[in-house]
């Protein structure tokens, strides 16, 4: 389909790719939608037996690709800035300096920084930038680091989100999922690259899981999400849902979950508050439009008032038309991501990943719906 597109498109792969990603918010607005709909055949429960042979399967993909990744992570260095941005900033707070007060030397040639970077960030070949991302990536990627490489914390995120899905599963399809998951070659290409959106995925799987089997540490998780990286406050938009489906105060989980981040993101924050706001957030905002992006902004200019304007009434449609289930908190955050990043300035693969994980995970935590929901009351969990 994309090829046949491409043939027709004066702008080649780029308009293909536009079409088939509008063509996946229309899906996933669908989905939503369909998820208030009954479920005419209930799921047969699963044999002990049968758990078996599915964890077994599970195991046996997680330990082929683990030992994959960590063979080709120790082979390949890519160039790219997402690395040793991580590196060097690890290696600043293991040595007692604050990681948003660092420079770091510029990879890029003159023409590549100006495209790549702010007007002013590179002076005499050092990039004036310390760590782009909330602390949370930067605790994560400590146990990488003192192994050796940061990105065996990126393997180790993925792998650990493919065991909430194992948890979550209900049926044999959910296995399919989970080979889609980690056998997807860009599941390979995020780990070896080093792209911090793999760690903001793990609380998110942790999230879902938490809301439908262990609500009492759901704040905790929610909150570990929300302050994983930026375009992760997307997901307050549908906190309620997750309210609902877990039973609890709406008001007290954004409470609680407020606390958890701020627990997490301050003390880093305000060691040198002007440059933890410079690097999370002005450097993002003043960052130029990038014509390699895969984003509607590369055919035509859209104001960012109008994607906010979209985003919001996605939100407020997820909220009428999907059901109060963990999954729609899920299918919601990936809808208002997908719909933020298509029109945006930069938009690339990572981005489309965290939004076709998040997909996966919604599949998988849907699975167990049994009939038709009671409006603004939380499906039951399969029993596991």
């Amino acid at each position: 389909m994309a090829n046949n597109l491409w043939l027709q498109s004066a702008n080649g792969p780029i308009t293909a790719s536009l079409v088939l990603i509008a063509l996946a918010a229309v899906a996933l607005l669908l989905g939503i939608f369909n998820s208030r709909r009954s479920v005419d055949e209930p799921q047969p429960a699963w044999s002990a037996a049968g758990r078996r042979f599915f964890w077994a399967f599970v195991v046996l993909l997680l330990v082929w690709h683990v030992w994959h990744s960590v063979s080709l992570v120790q082979r390949v260095h890519p160039f790219v800035d997402v690395l040793p941005l991580q590196t060097d900033a690890t290696r600043a707070l293991l040595h007692g300096v604050n990681p948003y007060t660092i420079t770091h030397r510029d990879i890029f040639n003159a023409e590549q920084s100006r495209m790549f970077y702010p007007a002013g960030s590179v002076v005499n070949g050092r990039l004036l930038l310390g760590f782009p991302y909330p602390p949370l990536c930067l605790f994560l990627d400590l146990p990488g680091e003192l192994l050796g490489d940061i990105r065996y914390s990126h393997i180790a995120a993925l792998a650990l989100c493919a065991v909430f899905l194992g948890l979550m599963a209900s049926r044999w399809s959910d296995a399919v999922v989970i080979g889609f998951f980690v056998l997807n070659p860009h599941t390979e290409l995020m780990e070896l690259v080093g792209w911090v959106d793999s760690l903001m995925l793990l609380p998110l799987f942790a999230t879902v899981y938490a809301a439908k089997y262990r609500r009492w540490w759901l704040p905790v998780a929610l909150g570990l999400f929300l302050c994983a990286k930026q375009y992760a406050l997307l997901g307050l938009l549908f906190v309620p849902i997750l309210a609902r489906a877990a039973g609890r105060s709406t008001v007290r989980l954004y409470l609680q979950s407020a606390g958890v981040a701020a627990a997490v993101t301050l003390p880093l924050a305000l060691w040198n508050l002007p440059h933890f706001v410079q690097d999370t957030l002005l450097f993002q905002i003043r960052s130029p439009f990038r014509p390699d992006s895969l984003s509607f902004a590369v055919l035509f200019p859209i104001p960012f008032a109008v994607i906010i304007v979209v985003v919001l009434a996605a939100a407020i449609w997820t909220h009428r038309a999907g059901c109060a289930h963990p999954a729609i908190f899920a299918a919601g955050f990936a809808l208002a991501l997908l719909l933020f990043v298509a029109a945006n300035k930069q938009a690339f693969l990572n981005y489309y990943y965290a939004v076709m994980q998040a997909l996966l995970l919604a599949a998988v935590a849907l699975s167990d719906v049994r009939g038709e929901p009671i409006a603004g009351e939380p499906h039951a969990p399969a029993a596991m």
